[in-house]
């Protein structure tokens, strides 16, 4: 694992002292107060401070975290050194906006570095950090060089780089994995990535009520997840796997700038810890319990099961979001019903290639039955599938992640899967929603917000019961 900065270990211990400090004032703050059963007052528990996050931007072109080589073009005056070697200027360049950088690893050590149409160097060094020359205020005696780059960002709050035609905020952390391998990483605070993120997650020209509700799922996921995955290199990915993030090439209105400004610091809580809540396109008229899809969801800190806050259930508000977005007519029912049509001989292939990853593979002979062994509400749970060869046993969940984003949801009606036949050589899914189905259908907070003029905190009641919404900085 590559070393870590000098200021690690203290910022490391810093945080764990306010999120224990958070964790306390929040416990007397509700032992204090009588508590109604809704979450509509918002207690604000001054003195905390924006913690950062780390934001690991996939190699698009590969579908994989990996990059083989970079090109980095920063956007206004930047620093390039190695974060372990502060006092070295040997590794040390100073860039003007619009030059270009292009970074690979060096295969014996190290890496390869080097402007556009210039010499090559080579950094005997774990990690090489882009930084923005001028940053937001620090206390005079603090060295940007030396801060943890996730508390500032360039003073003017612009891109400071760009990755693969998308402009960032913030500072890039570059890491070498191995001889062919690198990774990125922006840190930056967590307001200006919610303000990338939001408008990428939901449509940045609804209601500003259900951009709000959006604006704090997203900014409880990445805060929760910076806790939880504090030890690792980076706290979430750009992409289905964590939230979409586009940095600051994503669209922008007033209503998604004041959503994210309106509701800053604000962060989900069950029984005063953070949690990770889940969202999804549209439940198509019921969610999932989050432990069918995601057993074994807790609040960040491992102690409070999610069961009763993101539970199965109906939803009477999806339907007419789909409507009011014309998501009911032929050529666009994906977002409320679809059908996924899988060919015989894909579907094979697809599960020959699953049981190789296993510790014991079976046998894969022609399909000749699929049969849903039960169900979670609406939605598929446990699969038998005969074969010629070996009987198999999946999820709903595990076939739609085989088969991709044409499996819209696990939302299937009681006829499904319908069989090949010898007019066909497909299996025919009837598929109501789009997503896992847990927490929150942002189809249908748009829906509440605009024709049942809800404000934010009462999509986050119906879709989190039990939730309690708590600002942890300002």
């Amino acid at each position: 694992m590559p070393s870590f900065t000098p200021f690690y270990p203290l910022f490391k211990i810093l945080l764990l002292v306010s999120v224990v400090c958070f964790f306390m004032t929040a416990l007397i703050s509700d032992i204090l107060e009588e508590r109604s059963g809704s979450h509509h007052h918002v207690p604000v528990l001054a003195g905390g401070t924006d913690p950062g996050v780390r934001v690991l931007l996939r190699n698009r072109s590969e579908k994989s975290r990996d990059h083989e080589n970079m090109r980095v073009i920063v956007q206004q005056a930047a620093v390039v050194f190695a974060p372990e070697h502060l006092g070295n200027e040997k590794y040390r360049l100073q860039l003007k906006a619009q030059e270009e950088l292009l970074i690979s690893p060096h295969p014996t050590d190290g890496f390869s570095i080097g402007k556009r149409n210039g010499a090559h160097e080579q950094w005997q060094v774990a990690r090489i950090r882009i930084q923005p020359l001028r940053t937001t205020s620090l206390p005079e005696d603090q060295n940007p060089l030396a801060t943890n780059p996730r508390l500032f960002e360039a003073n003017n709050a612009n891109a400071v780089f760009t990755l693969g035609q998308r402009r960032y905020r913030g500072s890039l952390d570059i890491i070498r994995r191995s001889a062919r391998k690198l990774w990125a990483v922006n840190m930056l605070p967590i307001e200006s990535y919610i303000a990338g993120v939001v408008g990428k997650e939901m449509n940045p020209t609804w209601p500003t009520e259900a951009l709000k509700a959006q604006a704090i799922c997203s900014r409880s996921y990445a805060f929760s997840k910076q806790y939880e995955r504090r030890m690792q290199p980076f706290d979430v990915q750009d992409g289905v796997q964590d939230q979409a993030y586009h940095g600051m090439s994503g669209p922008s209105t007033t209503a998604l700038e004041w959503a994210v400004n309106d509701t800053r610091g604000l962060i989900l809580t069950y029984k005063n810890i953070p949690f990770a809540p889940y969202y999804h396109g549209s439940s198509g008229g019921y969610t999932a319990d989050v432990d069918f899809v995601f057993p074994k969801s807790f609040t960040c800190d491992g102690q409070h099961a999610l069961s009763s806050v993101m539970i199965a259930k109906e939803d009477p508000y999806c339907y007419k979001g789909a409507e009011a977005n014309n998501w009911l007519q032929p050529a666009t029912r994906s977002r409320w019903e679809s059908l996924c049509t899988v060919p015989l001989k894909k579907l094979r292939q697809l599960l020959i290639a699953d049981e190789k990853k296993r510790p014991q593979p079976k046998r894969v002979g022609t399909i000749t039955k699929i049969s849903i062994l039960d169900r979670n509400g609406h939605y598929a749970g446990n699969l038998r599938i005969d074969t010629t060869g070996d009987t198999l046993y999946r999820s709903g969940k595990d076939l739609r992640v085989m088969i991709g984003s044409s499996m819209r949801s696990t939302q299937w009606s009681d006829a499904s899967p319908l069989p090949p036949s010898l007019e066909k050589d497909y299996y025919t899914f009837e598929v109501r929603g789009f997503g896992h189905g847990v927490g929150m259908s942002q189809t249908s907070a748009y829906a509440m917000a605009r024709f049942h003029k809800k404000q934010w905190l009462d999509i986050v009641d119906f879709f989190y019961p039990g939730s309690r919404a708590q600002a942890l900085w300002e």
